[in-house]
């Protein structure tokens, strides 16, 4: 009868420690995913003010690799600090896996471009960090996801 009264208290006491955990696990699930929603809006913020061409005195930029993306873009009115909105961004990840995004004024003749470069850690953790870019064939709606893309066209 002992063995049994301590079998159902080792089974009420693991079945109390997961209920007190639930709510912990339940919150740190909802901070990553809070986490990633800011990132989403950042990135899709960055994208959405790409430059088309003809902003600046110089080309935009825009390449993309399986790990990197580069491309000119506009900094959203907070960043009135900076020289110009107008930037050069790079989204990659870091030897620390973090995605990191890394800015720099996108000017025709700038005396040190180091000096007025930004960066910042928008996430921490990431296994890895895979771009690809779709190529869609001329006259159709179909297409394929390349892994290279530089300027206007695809490069692989």
């Amino acid at each position: 009868m002992l063995a049994l009264t301590g079998l159902v208290l080792a089974t009420l006491a693991q079945g109390i420690a997961l209920a007190m955990q639930a709510p912990r696990t339940e919150a740190r699930a909802l901070n990553r995913r809070d986490e990633l929603d800011a990132v989403e809006r950042t990135l899709r913020s960055l994208i959405e003010r790409l430059d088309p061409g003809g902003v600046a005195a110089r080309a935009p930029l825009f390449v993309g690799e399986p790990r990197t993306l580069s491309f000119t873009s506009t900094l959203p009115i907070a960043a009135a600090g900076q020289i110009t909105r107008l930037v050069d961004v790079t989204v990659t990840s870091d030897a620390a896996h973090r995605l990191v995004v890394s800015w720099a004024p996108h000017l025709p003749n700038l005396i040190d471009p180091e000096a007025t470069h930004g960066q910042s850690v928008l996430l921490d953790g990431i296994e890895r960090l895979e771009f690809s870019y779709w190529q869609a064939a001329a006259g159709s709606a179909s297409g394929v996801w390349v892994s290279r893309w530089t300027g206007s066209g695809p490069q692989g």
